[in-house]
């Protein structure tokens, strides 16, 4: 796929305004690749939400662009187009050491104001890509990680050096952000948290009964049974092996329940295999990716999520915002989205037996899933909105950039590594 620029491009705004007039503030978001996962899903709507913010002397407006270092899902690719002057890199190669040079080319033709950096596989080339720009600044973004082995030596040290560069880091989740701090020994000046929020008017309860019965009969799910829901990429992180084994020891006591494994990725063929060998293939569905996943949501009954790591979880939220009750492991930023006897239940990792006894517990009671739905559904409301999130982040790119403003100017360059 080669780079793509609609003809509209938007040309550069001259800097001169009158008091209460709009300022329009360019950013550039890189990112690997643009599939289903939840940092793409959110940068997406993110973009479509964004709105101007500022004082009563002055506002700005956000005119987005998108670089795209590796390929795009077909669908989402035109979503993007749709929202933002969209480029695609084409690169075939974690470690290739010129993509920076491309990027550059990049932020030569789009005249940012602001590079933000999404996924630590990125960060690196688009801080040598901003190199020593006076005019531009750089923001990266840590949305968690897909592998489930934490980064090495080399990994941590080219993560802090592209952090240096940076006029701040945001973080999804608060224990990510204390772990950057700790680990990798980031600055926490720098540092700011600003979990992803999500549209609660796509994502919610379901109008009525029978809207949840004509889901479950386009899937072939009994109208009676108890339906659990996992929305994943199916990658090692997301052990849903784990959640395999887990449903296997639920369905020798609960015959009538299934399990929705909603999601693609390079373990889809052999998570299908483990069903079948585990003896509880004819209870657990595989629809792939889907685009309606707000009305699958709404047809279950229970959210269950069996990750080795999570930062803040979007399909989380998403089931959460439906009124659904969650089962989640206690990783990462999970413990700051479900409360234990308030939204649903907290699993240790890699523990399917446990993981099988709250699967049991949570289907068993009516009553409490309801309520922990109910309560989810206002956690989303109150800290989570998409609206609320994405001027957080408009007011970032603000501060960024106003002269008036300079708390989080950038980092005296740092000789290392340099571009």
């Amino acid at each position: 796929m080669t780079a793509v620029v609609p003809s509209m491009n938007p040309a550069r705004q001259a800097d001169v305004r009158s008091p209460g007039s709009l300022r329009r503030i360019r950013v550039l978001h890189v990112i690997p690749s643009l599939y289903g996962g939840g940092m793409e899903r959110c940068l997406l709507e993110l973009m479509r939400a964004s709105t101007p913010v500022g004082g009563a002397g002055e506002s700005c407006r956000v005119t987005h662009g998108v670089c795209i270092l590796r390929s795009a899902d077909d669908r989402l690719f035109s979503q993007c187009k749709s929202l933002a002057t969209t480029w695609v890199l084409g690169r075939r190669k974690t470690r290739d050491w010129s993509c920076w040079k491309r990027i550059r080319r990049v932020i030569r033709d789009f005249e940012p104001d602001v590079v933000e950096a999404l996924s630590t596989g990125a960060w690196v080339d688009a801080a040598r890509a901003v190199g020593r720009s006076r005019s531009t600044q750089l923001a990266l973004v840590f949305h968690g990680r897909i592998d489930t082995v934490p980064a090495g030596r080399i990994r941590r040290w080219l993560n802090r050096w592209a952090a240096r560069r940076a006029a701040t880091v945001i973080s999804v989740s608060r224990e990510a952000a204390d772990r950057m701090i700790k680990d990798w020994h980031f600055p926490a000046a720098k540092m700011i948290t600003i979990p992803n929020g999500v549209d609660v008017n796509r994502f919610h309860p379901a109008d009525d009964a029978d809207e949840c019965l004509r889901v479950r009969r386009k899937l072939g799910i009994p109208d009676a049974s108890k339906l659990a829901i996992c929305v994943a990429n199916l990658v090692p992180v997301k052990a849903v092996d784990v959640l395999l084994d887990a449903w296997r020891q639920l369905v020798t006591q609960q015959l009538d329940a299934r399990l929705l494994v909603v999601g693609d990725g390079p373990l889809r063929d052999d998570l299908q295999q483990l069903a079948e060998n585990l003896g509880c293939g004819n209870s657990v569905l595989f629809p792939g990716s889907r685009d309606d996943v707000p009305a699958l949501l709404r047809t279950a009954d229970l959210f269950v999520l069996s990750s080795r790591y999570e930062a803040c979880s979007m399909a989380l939220l998403e089931a959460m915002a439906s009124g659904l009750a969650a089962a989640v492991t206690d990783v990462g930023g999970n413990r700051e989205l479900v409360e234990t006897d308030g939204t649903g239940w907290l699993v240790p990792p890699d523990r399917a037996d446990l993981l099988a006894q709250s699967l049991t517990a949570a289907l068993d009671d009516d009553h409490k899933r309801t309520q922990f739905g109910r309560r989810a559904r206002a956690v989303v409301m109150e800290r989570h909105d998409l609206e609320a999130c994405a001027r957080q982040y408009s007011m970032i790119y603000h501060s960024l950039t106003s002269p008036q403003n300079q708390r989080l100017a950038k980092a005296p360059e740092d000789s290392e590594c340099a571009a």
